[in-house]
């Protein structure tokens, strides 16, 4: 059975790296859509891949491709950041999917490049520590 997108997060480095140089199966972008609370598309806009793509892909049992995995992985382990943080998956959900004046976007938004996913990640680690945000 394959490794599920959530179940990579709790392995060790180099074995998330395998995963995601393998790639998760295209139907982990339903199943992260459904479990994160946003839509197919906006997940798509992140992984920088078209719908008419993901849906042959799930078709044909192919796997997303090493930057779209990394992608993939990236909202998940984000989205668990947040709900740790807030405690609370309502908040954290909340939180990631309104405008943030500080990071001059939606928190989810940024996160289709590593950059813009760290000043997520800065983020919530001073909300957490009490910081200003």
């Amino acid at each position: 059975m394959d490794t599920t997108v959530f179940d990579a997060l709790h392995k060790p480095v180099a074995q998330r790296i395998g995963l995601i140089r393998e790639g998760f199966p295209a139907e982990e972008v339903d199943i992260v859509s459904n479990a994160v609370g946003m839509s197919k598309q906006s997940l798509l806009d992140i992984l920088g891949t078209p719908q008419r793509t993901v849906n042959r892909m799930i078709k044909t049992q192919r796997r997303l491709d090493p930057a779209a995995s990394e992608r993939l992985l990236r909202v998940v382990e984000i989205e668990q950041r947040a709900e740790e943080v807030f405690g609370d998956k309502t908040q954290a959900r909340e939180w990631l999917t309104n405008a943030n004046a500080v990071l001059g976007a939606v928190p989810l938004q940024l996160l289709d490049t590593e950059l813009g996913a760290n000043q997520v990640r800065r983020a919530l680690t001073a909300i957490e520590h009490g910081l200003p945000v």
